[in-house]
């Protein structure tokens, strides 16, 4: 009897375990539904964050190459029929600032806005113009020259309106706000306004003014001295506020821009900061390797007892850094070439060393009979 007691609880036991096993099935079913909810519900944060995590697989806000710049926005449709009227109107009057067409297309209606502008102008151009006209080339340089000012163009390919002329976002406007607020702490906001309103809202346009006018600022000079801050420079793009230095990795440092919010502000930073100290620590690296592979080719054409002489200084080289003239086929070495081309340049020696005929350096071997030959223009060229 105790034998089928404990088998009829063990049936039992095996009949309730569907009920336990459907009441599972349910809360699970209701917890995936609730997360599912939850996913929906987040799911802009949720984009943004993929986004970002895309912007940078590091998941850092830092941008230090191009595969790390969000693609740029599509232009609202009012703002990129502004931008095609702009360029319409540049055409057809090339004297005329753009500034002047930015003001009449804002201050007209939507409809027929181009036509209005465009019957005004031909009207009344000098009403609206009110002396606004383009520099002419020569001018506007030395006028950049004696200002001081880095005013380099960002050429747009698909017109002749540079970017920085052309109507701007509201996004890039708030971004730019948010950083020149954030760097110029010592300049009133209204001060701030002011300069980016004058230039059409382009921070590479404006913090050179920006930076010229907190340098004269009191409130700048005492809250540089008690934090120790380095007076701001608006040339020098490594000593800029918005770059960060990190590490690489591999034992250097490369510099970064944190971003700002507005893909096109970070299109704009990253090239006129970034792509500029890439450059130079690219030539910077190349100079190096290029004297490390000289100091080895010369060490191991030593050991291998294939150095020749110069027949100018006579001083031994590597075959690679010996050029020959197309006569006697004497050996001349890069640096007498150099040394024969500044001094024939910037001294007295053009008559003696430059073949006039050839356009390049005559035979420069010290011998007792002079040789008529010259170097190839090819071999001075690898000499400089």
């Amino acid at each position: 009897m105790m034998v089928f007691s404990g088998i009829l609880k063990s049936t039992n036991q095996n009949t309730s375990h569907p009920s336990a096993t459907a009441t599972i099935d349910s809360t699970s079913q209701q917890t995936a539904n609730t997360s599912d909810e939850r996913s929906k519900s987040t799911s802009p944060t949720v984009s943004a964050t993929a986004a970002s995590l895309i912007t940078n697989p590091a998941g850092s806000p830092y941008i230090h190459t191009k595969e790390n710049l969000l693609p740029l926005d599509a232009e609202i449709l009012d703002l990129r029929e502004l931008n095609h009227s702009l360029e319409a109107l540049a055409a057809i009057f090339p004297d005329v600032q753009v500034e002047v067409f930015r003001e009449m297309l804002s201050s007209f209606e939507e409809e027929s806005r181009l036509a209005v502008v465009t019957e005004a102008l031909l009207k009344h151009k000098m009403k609206y113009v009110r002396g606004r006209y383009r520099v002419a080339s020569k001018e506007r340089e030395k006028e950049k020259a004696d200002d001081n000012e880095d005013e380099t163009k960002l050429q747009d390919s698909k017109g002749i309106v540079p970017v920085e002329e052309k109507f701007r976002s509201e996004g890039y406007k708030k971004a730019v706000k948010t950083v020149a607020y954030h760097e110029f702490k010592g300049l009133p906001r209204s001060t701030i306004n002011a300069v980016l309103a004058e230039r059409n809202h382009s921070y590479t346009l404006a913090r050179p003014t920006l930076v010229d006018l907190s340098s004269k600022s009191w409130r700048f000079s005492i809250s540089s001295f008690f934090s120790r801050r380095k007076p701001l420079t608006a040339v020098e793009a490594g000593h800029h506020p918005l770059v960060v230095w990190q590490s690489s990795g591999q034992g250097s440092i490369m510099p970064t821009i944190k971003t700002t919010g507005s893909p096109e502000l970070d299109q704009e930073l990253f090239d006129s900061l970034i792509i500029p100290l890439q450059q130079r620590a690219l030539l910077e690296r190349e100079e190096k390797d290029h004297a490390l592979a000289l100091e080895i080719n010369n060490h191991e054409a030593e050991e291998q007892e294939a150095l020749h002489d110069c027949e100018c200084c006579y001083t031994a080289y590597a075959f690679e850094e010996l050029s020959a003239c197309d006569i006697g086929g004497h050996f001349i070495c890069f640096q007498c070439i150099r040394h024969a081309g500044n001094e024939a340049i910037f001294g007295q020696g053009w008559q003696r060393n430059i073949d006039l005929n050839g356009g390049t350096l005559r035979c420069l071997a010290a011998m007792a009979g002079e040789c008529t030959g010259c170097i190839p223009q090819e071999q001075v060229r690898r000499a400089f």
